[in-house]
């Protein structure tokens, strides 16, 4: 008898703890355009968190992210800082401080000025 009560209890128990579950809070930054996943045409709905000068996570709407800093030399090379594949190509219009670059099957469009650090002179 006391081992269907305690039984009883641990399942109890056991269901309660599973039902509780708590919504991840959305990343706060600024939206930028991405294309997850081949195929996939750009959307503004991957959103920027800038974590240091020059480093920053793009996160996806499904959840994941990826981790991107910048050299701080004078040409600001972009690389991929979560183990990831290297960047497969990129394109930057210096008129608009633009850049396009892709890893894996994942694409992305952001304005530089927003990772970069402001200048001081």
């Amino acid at each position: 008898m006391f081992l269907r009560i305690f039984s009883a209890g641990l399942l109890a128990a056991t269901l309660i703890s599973c039902g509780g579950e708590t919504a991840t809070p959305e990343p706060e930054g600024d939206s930028v355009d991405c294309a997850i996943g081949p195929g996939s045409d750009f959307s503004n709905v991957c959103t920027l968190e800038v974590t240091a000068p020059g480093a920053f996570v793009i996160h996806h709407p499904d959840g994941g992210f990826r981790r991107f800093v910048l050299s701080e030399d004078e040409a600001a090379t972009l690389s991929v800082a979560d183990g990831a594949e290297p960047i497969v190509s990129e394109t930057f219009d210096e008129g608009t401080q633009i850049i396009e670059f892709d890893l894996e099957v994942d694409r992305y469009r952001l304005d530089m000025g927003l990772v970069t650090p402001a200048s001081d002179e």
